[in-house]
């Protein structure tokens, strides 16, 4: 069930909508993609209106730090659309509850450094980001490119809101621990320390500081086809949860 999971977390739920299952954990997750779709609109709103205390309220336990690394439809994370639009507080405190997103990619490949190119802050959040992490190198152009470059940044993206279902609601008796806190792991991080390197070490659902900040131990290292292969792979599990038997 992770890999459906992860559909949600890529910007995809909406693919989930019209699916159904007789296995009953299956049944029950598909019952929530509704009210998890609209926890992951209301926490890029919050960004995209620089509402920390909301975003803050938002992502309280019991639910998971992952939902701050899922991406819209056009692949952004709410850190590329807190740095894009320049709400410094918001992503600091994403960077420090999801050090692992920093580096996440979106549809065309480009990470939050990329975006970064967009203010006029003297680059203050461009060498906030590679002090934290950042790495220029990731896919695309080479986020310095962008640096006297902005205007080949479509900024008009920072602003789409995530597909929700009106009046989504917590369905009864939801537990979000039945979620696996799978991470994108395409692009989400490129690299990682050397001793996890055969795999995530590390639930990503584990609260391992008062804080809740979670470091996921994985190491990415895929070309732009291989991440969209990957995606691909997930979006067709899709297609077969109506075979799952309970």
């Amino acid at each position: 069930m992770a890999n459906l999971q992860q559909v949600i977390w890529d910007g995809h739920g909406p693919k989930l909508l019209v699916e159904h299952s007789n296995n009953p954990k299956m049944r029950k997750f598909l019952e929530a993609v509704p009210y998890i779709m609209g926890i992951i609109k209301d926490v890029h709103c919050d960004v995209q209106n620089g509402d920390l205390d909301s975003l803050k309220n938002r992502i309280s336990p019991p639910v998971p730090l992952a939902v701050l690394s899922a991406k819209d439809t056009n692949g952004l994370t709410p850190l590329h659309k807190a740095v894009g639009l320049g709400k410094e507080e918001i992503a600091h405190y994403i960077i420090e509850q999801i050090p692992y997103g920093i580096n996440a990619v979106d549809n065309d490949g480009k990470t939050p450094l990329h975006y970064a190119a967009l203010l006029k802050d003297d680059h203050r959040m461009f060498n906030y980001l590679i002090k934290h992490g950042a790495d220029e190198s990731v896919l695309d152009n080479v986020s310095a490119y962008y640096k006297t470059r902005a205007s080949e940044i479509d900024s008009k993206v920072l602003h789409v809101v995530p597909d929700c279902p009106r009046g989504a609601k917590e369905p009864n008796s939801f537990d979000w621990g039945m979620l696996s806190a799978a991470v994108a792991a395409n692009g989400l991080a490129k690299k990682l320390p050397e001793k996890v390197a055969n795999g995530l070490k590390e639930s990503l659902g584990l609260h391992d500081s008062p804080e809740r900040k979670q470091t996921p131990e994985a190491a990415i290292e895929s070309p732009r086809k291989s991440f969209e292969a990957a995606n691909d792979a997930r979006l067709d599990e899709v297609t077969e949860i109506r075979s799952i038997e309970g």
